[in-house]
């Protein structure tokens, strides 16, 4: 969260995006040799980004620049380590939780759920399908996104090569985004979340690039993503619409869809406490003195109820969370009047409505049916 966070030490950390220490480019050469073989760049020239989980090379082929990102060596290993050993953490977690708190959240399938989706970012073919679905999806109906397309046959399990994009990288000026931008970030991950049900769980600055002289904003990364199914989409695009509007009785309705609270939770004693919680989330705009307060209000609020009655997280909400309280900060360090719920509200409130329309069709065009059958067994008689 830059927006709270001083300059000096946000610059140090945009670092981790895409500035950590590479190793070394033989290495890579020969990785990419390996994975390529005859169709493998003859020369990958110098890394221009490395990261935690790979570095990437420019490279020219036929007149085309390409962007190649090359794993590096050994992290299966290494994350198989760190999975047993946080694995073993959750288990000794998951007997105190169950001894002090009747929640339904589980250490454990926190856990898995996160090493999951980052075994799924060592699969450069898998991020290279999210991709290109996520373009397909995206950037017909959002003019000002871009995503790359994939050069598949430059492309493998441990490397992944994609069209080459110009512009100013976020994390060397944060300031470059502007509230235009700002925009078709919401409209894209409103509709990952709404109606794609596939959302990029990673979107920090260094995979972000304001390209073609500021008209568009280019999206890279898509090695992790989440999945939210259907019927979760429809809950969340209600629960925010609900929550704008105060109407707190449905946005518990719509928790409970989600999986957050059982459906017979104490509603008598949730929602007075709630209420309150909700109504400053949602009038602290962009002030993030006050959202502190709330969010803190909030935790303190769910520890209560954790300890009286069960309470479960959708298995993909801490990602999610992650990606939205990201995107969040980025926003808000670049326009300080951003506000998240001033700028979604519309996007589902369109969902809502357009769902709401198709079920009364749905359901006309089923009693219209039925009515037939009907008459149709009348006339046979």
């Amino acid at each position: 969260r830059e927006d709270i966070l001083s300059d000096e030490v946000a610059a140090e950390l945009r670092q981790l995006c895409d500035q950590v220490a590479p190793y070394p480019c033989e290495i890579a050469r020969a990785l990419v040799k390996a994975e390529l073989g005859d169709r493998a760049p003859a020369d990958l020239g110098v890394v221009v980004a490395a990261a935690s989980l790979g570095q990437v090379y420019r490279v020219t082929l036929d007149g085309r620049r390409y962007a190649v990102k090359v794993q590096r060596p050994g992290l299966a290993r290494a994350l198989a380590k760190d999975v047993v050993i946080l694995k073993g953490l959750a288990r000794w977690t998951r007997l105190l939780v169950r001894w002090f708190c009747k929640t339904a959240v589980d250490p454990v399938d926190v856990v898995d759920a996160w090493a999951l989706t980052l075994w799924d970012e060592l699969d450069y073919k898998k991020e290279g399908k999210s991709s290109e679905h996520m373009r397909a999806a995206l950037c017909r109906s959002i003019p000002g996104l871009l995503i790359p397309p994939v050069n598949w046959d430059l492309s493998s399990l441990r490397v992944l090569t994609t069209e080459w994009i110009d512009g100013s990288k976020v994390t060397e000026d944060p300031k470059c985004v502007r509230a235009e931008h700002i925009m078709v970030g919401v409209q894209a991950f409103a509709a990952m979340i709404l109606e794609v049900g596939v959302v990029h769980a990673d979107p920090h600055a260094g995979n972000m690039i304001i390209a073609e002289q500021g008209r568009r904003v280019c999206l890279l990364d898509f090695g992790m993503v989440v999945t939210v199914p259907p019927s979760h989409r429809r809950a969340w695009a209600r629960c925010i619409v609900h929550l704008v509007r105060m109407e707190h009785d449905a946005v518990l309705d719509a928790l409970i869809d989600l999986g957050f609270f059982p459906p017979d939770c104490p509603r008598a004693e949730i929602l007075p406490v709630m209420s309150k919680i909700w109504v400053q989330l949602v009038e602290c705009g962009s002030d993030i003195k006050k959202r502190k307060v709330a969010v803190q209000m909030l935790y303190t609020e769910i520890l209560t109820f954790i300890r009286r009655f069960k309470f479960g997280l959708p298995d993909y909400y801490v990602a999610l969370a992650r990606a939205l309280v990201t995107l969040e900060g980025i926003a808000l360090a670049a326009d300080c009047d951003f506000d998240i719920f001033k700028a979604i509200f519309p996007v589902a409130l369109r969902f809502v409505a357009s769902n709401s329309m198709s079920d009364t069709a749905a359901i006309g065009t089923a009693l219209v049916a039925s009515s037939a059958r009907r008459l149709l067994g009348r006339l046979a008689c």
